[in-house]
């Protein structure tokens, strides 16, 4: 999505059209905000099933994968953060600024980073451990778009007015409705296709993942479009494109 508008964000920049500037970088927000959203939550909720289906397998145990999970739910807390923090530092490309976003990446990436890996081991007395690493990941992430938040509405006026906050509300509530059909999905196919005293095997993983999945997925669109959420059908159409364009060339 960053990638996508910034030639549009440039050519706004360079004609000095602050107002276009600014719409098009609340579009490609509400976009970033309709798809990271749903798959943050529906990760932290499948979190279980997927590593275990990608990787316990041979000498890799359940315990392993509590291990590997624990780890990708720390990661999952700064995850939409980081999907809106990089159309924000695109739209400062856009104007030519690569100062900016460098000073923030010092100031998040090393000193905020450094400080939440080092500093609870320290006040506890203990060992730096890997989840510490994980939550200095996520913080680094928050502080870093929090930070080119405040500077876009310092710098730019901000991209209030174009309605991001009731879109993210919209997103939520539909994914806590996708994450409550998922876990009770795969927790149905789990019961269906146990077989007692056996170990699942790989494809049966793969249905459950998947199937869960799906009916998640069908969850979310449909409680988005209820909602009336054009973002859902504008990622729609993006996606049968292709398809279209195809089509005109074989006819």
């Amino acid at each position: 999505m960053s990638i996508a508008i910034l030639p549009s964000l440039s050519r706004h920049a360079a004609a000095d059209a602050p107002a276009e500037f600014r719409a098009t970088l609340a579009q490609g927000l509400r976009l970033v905000i309709v798809l990271i959203i749903p798959a943050a939550v529906g990760l932290f909720v499948l979190a279980p099933d997927i590593v275990g289906l990608v990787y316990e397998h041979g000498a890799f145990t359940s315990a392993d994968t509590q291990a590997v999970t624990l780890m990708l739910w720390l990661y999952l807390i700064g995850l939409i953060f980081a999907g809106i923090d990089q159309p924000l530092v695109f739209a400062f490309y856009a104007r030519q600024d690569t100062l900016t976003p460098a000073t923030v990446g010092l100031i998040c990436n090393v000193g905020i980073y450094l400080l939440m890996a080092i500093v609870p081991p320290a006040l506890s007395n203990r060992a730096l451990q890997i989840t510490d690493l994980a939550i200095a990941n996520s913080v680094q992430w928050m502080s870093h778009a929090l930070i080119m938040l405040w500077l876009l509405r310092y710098r730019l006026g901000g991209v209030g007015g174009h309605g991001l906050g009731r879109l993210a509300l919209k997103a939520a509530i539909a994914s806590l409705a996708m994450a409550l059909g998922a876990w009770l999905a795969s927790r149905g196919l789990i019961a269906a296709l146990d077989t007692p005293g056996s170990a699942p095997s790989i494809v049966t993983e793969a249905i459950v993942v998947g199937g869960a999945a799906l009916i998640g997925l069908a969850i979310y669109l449909s409680a988005m479009l209820l909602m009336r959420a054009q973002e859902v059908r504008a990622i729609g159409r993006l996606l049968l494109r292709p398809l279209s364009l195809l089509r005109r060339r074989v006819a």
